[in-house]
């Protein structure tokens, strides 16, 4: 979210503040990181800030030193954010303030828990692991898409331009079969005949999207290409941002889906598991238990 909005700020053409919030936010990520998860978050802040800001294009390059330094600030960063975090929250707890100084007793297994108990707390800890990393795969998909597309605005706005073309037939609302306006399909814009002059003294003509009831002669834009025919305009800001949400959005629910349905399965297969030794442990102790291989048990 953060490339997504250096990137539509110009962050590209200020590297050292785009730099400074890089760092802010792999600071506030260090607040909620674990200390073997520091460096996770500096590396991938410094995937997307040489990716999309220094080289673009999702191109990566090493540099040495300078990367090195960036790189650094951004591991800074993100440990002083775990650090203020443990600061605030204060030691673990007062009932183990020797713990860290003296060696921890060794724990005796829960003979409670079964295996497929700890393969299913496995499965979790992949599973939220797994989705870590495809949102950042989604933000990384969300901000490559909108990079590339922003390009390609700005190489059509270089070659195709903006005309003034005009009216040639009334901005009509259109009518059902029983002749009612469609309000409700046609909010204000209909398609209209409109007429234009480019390149000079050559007359090219299309249809624009014109507010319902202007009259004939209505000036309205339209993008033409270099030989003066009618194209696509090229996306706004705000239409880039969307597109890239939702490459990203898409490319989260694809990944995200299908790592919750392999952990929904392992799970499911374990549960499984259990059902089938619970049902063979009851078919051995259930006529023990209930007495009926004791002599003198009436059924």
């Amino acid at each position: 979210m953060f490339t997504l909005l250096a990137g539509a700020t110009g962050g590209d053409r200020h590297l050292g503040a785009t730099l400074g919030g890089f760092a802010v936010v792999a600071g506030w990520l260090g607040t909620i990181a674990t200390a073997r998860s520091v460096p996770l978050v500096a590396a991938t802040c410094w995937l997307f800030y040489d990716g999309f800001f220094v080289h673009r294009n999702a191109r990566l390059t090493w540099e040495g030193g300078p990367d090195a330094q960036r790189f650094a600030l951004l591991l800074g960063a993100a440990a002083a954010g775990l650090l203020v975090h443990r600061a605030v929250r204060g030691p673990g707890g007062a009932g183990q303030p020797l713990t860290g100084v003296l060696p921890a007793p060794p724990a005796r297994p829960n003979p409670l828990i079964r295996d497929t108990d700890r393969a299913r707390a496995r499965v979790r800890t992949v599973v939220r692991y797994l989705m870590v990393a495809c949102f950042v795969l989604a933000c990384f998909v969300a901000a490559s898409a909108e990079r590339t597309t922003a390009q390609t605005a700005a190489a059509t706005r270089g070659v195709d331009h903006a005309v003034t073309a005009h009216t040639i037939a009334v901005a009509a609302q259109p009518l059902d079969p029983s002749g009612k306006p469609l309000r409700g399909v046609y909010p204000g814009l209909v398609e209209t005949a409109v007429s234009w002059d480019y390149p000079a003294g050559t007359a090219h003509g299309g249809f624009a999207l014109v507010p319902v009831g202007r009259p004939v002669g209505t000036p309205i834009p339209v993008w033409v290409d270099p030989h003066g025919d009618q194209v696509v305009p090229p996306a706004t800001r705000a239409e880039l941002v969307l597109e890239a949400l939702g490459v990203g959005g898409m490319t989260f629910l694809a990944c995200g889906g299908l790592v919750l349905t392999v952990g929904w399965t392992l799970r499911r297969h374990y549960d499984r598991r259990d059902e089938r030794a619970w049902g063979e442990a009851w078919a051995r102790f259930e006529p023990e238990w209930s007495g009926r291989h004791r002599p003198g048990h009436l059924p």
